[in-house]
């Protein structure tokens, strides 16, 4: 059983485009992004802390999706060879 971590995943082996993007998409939510926002959170009125979060979450998401599509169109699970 290979983890494929050198090589491309042949195309039989490979997730469909949506599984891979839900686990991209995934690591937007994760513990760091939520602690970096509490603490601005303490520091900025409400209503700039709504928008630093939108802006912030919508950069994190395109970066993420981008990086599925490639992942996708590849078969590499991570761009280190």
């Amino acid at each position: 059983m290979s983890d494929y971590e050198r090589t491309a995943v042949p195309r039989e082996a490979r997730r469909g485009f949506w599984q891979i993007t839900s686990v991209w998409v995934g690591y937007v939510f994760i513990l760091v992004s939520m602690m970096a926002g509490a603490g601005m959170a303490a520091g900025m009125p409400l209503d700039t802390l709504f928008w630093a979060i939108l802006v912030g979450n919508l950069f994190l998401t395109i970066v993420s999706s981008l990086m599925s599509i490639i992942a996708y169109k590849t078969g590499y699970t991570n761009r280190i060879f």
